[in-house]
């Protein structure tokens, strides 16, 4: 009697105990649901502010900084509208697909936006109006779906939604592509006219695409769920949500890193620097020059880089260098080609050899850290002249100077 009595206690004890782990872990899960929630509604009133500051900004590129507004917006109102049928779609269980044709737009409109950053002098044409055709058709289908045609067919209900969903990623992943390529093709240029590339390069952009991309491919990955589950709506909504706000927060973050986002990149020095370059190059293009004319003009470049130290001016561009050699662009580019490197790859080798020379000197190691001692060679960021010297020497200069 006594035994089990104390295995009554013992058990109630226990049973307590693991109640409480119980509703230790509800607690848990609901403070971290709470979190959730809480960052995807900062990221929608974040998008909404930056969409404000966008919109009313009167410096920098404004066409670009209007559809980037338009675009944050768009996921602003996404986030909101999801929010809004993940806690009534009790009541309005359909009212989230009118949402989804939306998702239509942002692929154009990331397209539009790339190209008015890269060429202000981009205008959209009356072509550019097809862009909304995939937006109407669909938002038209499920508006006339859901409001007079809807079958009460939860299988049916969810391979249309299934549908609509791969539409939507290739869709935003042809957009997507198109703007990716569009900023190779930037790259390639500036790196043909300018040795320095800091605020120009729209590396955000790109790794902003991958991003995107990654989550479109765990979206496809999803899609079966979609069939098969009976209620993934709120959750696959959820994910989608949460991705929009990390977007949010991954632009609110760069715009305060790298303001040109804002402010747009110097359009104006590089429209001039690649129009120089282009109409000498159109004038040239026939005049190809020979093995020996490249041989003795990279001689006589050589000599007045290594003369006059002009790799030092952090700003030097194609066109600088050509007026001091007294040759066109196209010829010098052609030249500098011919070495198997591009202009901004080349006079970023000098400065390395200039950075190279200063650590023979013990003098400057005492006096000087390795990033002013970069800086004097005419690099003008720490990113790039570790990124330079690392592609050039094969290591960082902490190790060179280990060695």
């Amino acid at each position: 009697m006594k035994k089990n009595k104390i295995f009554f206690i013992y058990n109630f004890r226990y049973k307590k105990f693991d109640l409480f782990k119980i509703k230790c872990y509800f607690k848990r899960m609901e403070f971290i649901k709470n979190i959730f929630s809480f960052l995807i509604v900062a990221g929608a009133i974040q998008g909404i502010f930056l969409s404000i500051i966008l919109f009313t900004r009167k410096n920098g590129n404004k066409k670009a900084n209007i559809v980037l507004a338009i675009i944050l917006l768009l996921f602003s109102i996404s986030i909101t509208h999801t929010l809004i049928f993940i806690n009534t779609h009790f009541l309005l269980p359909n009212s989230t697909k009118i949402g989804e044709p939306f998702q239509l737009l942002f692929g154009q409109l990331f397209y539009i936006y790339v190209n008015y950053l890269i060429f202000p002098d981009f205008k959209l044409k009356p072509k550019y109006l097809l862009f909304l055709l995939p937006f109407l058709i669909f938002f038209i289908f499920i508006f006339a779906y859901y409001t007079y045609f809807f079958i009460q067919n939860d299988l049916t209900n969810r391979i249309i939604n299934v549908i609509i969903w791969i539409f939507i990623l290739i869709n935003n992943w042809t957009f997507l592509i198109l703007s990716y390529r569009i900023i190779i093709r930037h790259q390639k240029t500036i790196k043909q006219n300018f040795s320095n590339i800091d605020k120009i390069n729209l590396e955000w952009l790109k790794y902003f695409i991958k991003f995107l991309a990654l989550c479109y491919i765990i979206y496809f990955l999803l899609i079966p769920i979609l069939v098969h589950q009976v209620d993934p709506s709120t959750h696959f909504n959820k994910l989608v949500i949460f991705i929009l706000s990390i977007l949010i927060y991954g632009i609110g973050y760069k715009s305060l890193t790298q303001p040109e986002i804002f402010n747009g990149i110097n359009e104006i020095v590089i429209i001039k620097e690649i129009e120089i370059s282009s109409k000498t190059s159109k004038k040239y293009e026939k005049s190809s020059l020979s093995d020996l004319e490249i041989e003795e003009g990279m001689k006589k470049l050589e000599k007045l880089i290594e003369t006059k130290k002009l790799f030092k001016d952090p700003e030097l561009t194609l066109s600088d260098l050509a007026k001091e050699l007294d040759i066109s662009t196209h010829n010098l580019s052609q030249m500098i080609n011919a070495t198997g490197t591009n202009f901004f790859d080349f006079i970023n080798y000098y400065r390395i050899e200039e950075f190279k020379n200063y650590l023979k000197d013990p003098k400057n190691l005492e006096k000087f850290t390795l990033l002013s001692l970069a800086l004097d060679a005419g690099f003008n960021s720490k990113a790039t002249f570790n990124k330079a010297f690392k592609k050039n020497m094969g290591m960082t200069p902490s190790e060179y100077l280990k060695r």
